[in-house]
């Protein structure tokens, strides 16, 4: 994980923990797929050319939570991860059902905006206080 320092010349610095997901600008992350007959059991990537691991760099505008070490088990790298019942398999199961939503949320998100603009607003939305 890395997070910016204080002050104007602050720099990106890894950091092993963080007081909140908000404080961090940047997290390595190794990347899975989902087993498709599968719906809580992952596959570690693999890099087409290197045939190695695959990693990524994610900036803070693209990560959605931590995954708790708790909420999975993964016996071994060359077995699959497989989310444990509770309340990230929850929450991991409410997304799938809404794959389609989420990921034209995403699409959104990582859009460029120009400053005059404001992003689209779906009548769907409601607040919580609604």
């Amino acid at each position: 994980m890395y997070e910016k320092n204080g002050g104007k010349r602050a720099r990106h610095a890894w950091t092993d923990s963080a007081k909140s997901i908000g404080a961090l600008s940047y997290i390595a992350v190794q990347c899975f797929e989902q087993i498709p007959s599968r719906q809580r059991r992952f596959l570690a990537m693999e890099c087409a050319a290197t045939h190695t691991t695959l990693f990524a760099l994610l900036p803070s505008s693209m990560f959605l939570c931590v995954v708790p070490q708790g909420s999975f088990h993964w016996p071994s790298p060359n077995h699959p991860i497989e989310l444990n019942q509770g309340p990230f398999d929850d929450i991991f199961q409410a997304l799938l059902m809404e794959k389609d939503v989420v990921s034209k949320a995403v699409q959104g998100l990582l859009k460029p905006q120009s400053h005059k603009s404001y992003p689209e607003t779906d009548a769907n939305f409601h607040n919580a206080d609604d």
